[in-house]
């Protein structure tokens, strides 16, 4: 019987090493020296003589024994590769096999591995994007998301409301910047084009808060957060290119949301 390909792998493993190998070469450039001493000894030089010019004639032995440590490294290194492709091949093949004999089997264990690769992959983008991948924000490290609690209705996490927002805005010291968002899908356009969009409703600190600027136009005022004082828009970057094709002459023209006439600033 043979054994399985991963003892082959194992019974393949090198046993010489560098030290071995070194001492090899040291024992090989002796032997051939010791030959030429006795040759020129047996030509009337004395032994000492005799060594001189053996170590002439045989040349830089520290250089030969760097180049033959190197070469055998090169051919060690090659034949570990070829050793592991058969491995890997002998591997695949017996899999193979065995795949072929249990088809349900195969079918179960494919749909498995592509689920737990799907899912993996989704997991990790999460936590790329959310706890590894910084911010595109100056100091991200020091932006917090404050949330409120509500026990008695059964909620861990719940949104500021907006006058909860103002006054932490007015009374907390502990930041440098304090700015309100909810999340809206208002309608824009009248009534003969009307579209949902997905927008963020803000308080005029928000852009100071996350250290960002518009590239055109303006951010909002502190003024612009009273009760009807805050139709006003700023377009996102993609909305702008999607529905105005980039004209930076937009500024200042109407867009309706929700029925009101806001102007883009």
């Amino acid at each position: 019987m043979s054994p399985a390909p991963g003892w082959k792998r194992l019974l393949r493993l090198p046993l010489r090493t560098k030290r071995s190998l070194e001492g090899a070469l040291d024992d090989e450039f002796a032997f051939h020296l010791a030959m030429r001493e006795d040759k020129l000894r047996r030509t009337g030089l004395t032994p000492e003589a005799a060594h001189r010019q053996a170590l002439a004639r045989f040349g830089d032995t520290v250089h030969i024994r760097e180049e033959c440590l190197a070469i055998d490294t090169q051919y060690a290194r090659e034949m570990q590769l070829m050793d592991w492709l058969q491995s890997v091949l002998a591997d695949l093949r017996y899999a193979g096999r065995t795949l072929r004999r249990a088809p349900l089997f195969t079918a179960v264990a494919t749909l498995t591995i592509a689920l737990g690769i799907g899912a993996t992959s989704a997991v990790f983008s999460l936590v790329d994007g959310i706890l590894l991948r910084p911010l595109p924000f100056p100091h991200p490290e020091q932006l917090v998301r404050v949330m409120q609690s509500y026990p008695e209705k059964g909620l861990e996490m719940w949104t500021l409301s907006q006058p909860n927002a103002a006054i932490y805005a007015d009374r907390a010291r502990s930041f440098a910047r304090f700015a309100a968002f909810f999340w809206r899908t208002p309608t824009i356009g009248g009534a003969e084009r009307p579209e949902q969009v997905t927008a963020t409703q803000v308080t005029s600190q928000f852009f100071d808060v996350l250290g960002v600027s518009p590239m055109l136009g303006r951010t909002f005022r502190p003024e612009e957060d009273a009760p009807n004082q805050n139709h006003v828009v700023i377009l996102s970057y993609g909305f702008w290119q999607s529905h105005f094709g980039g004209d930076p002459r937009v500024l200042g023209k109407p867009v309706v949301v929700d029925g009101h006439p806001s102007p883009l600033v």
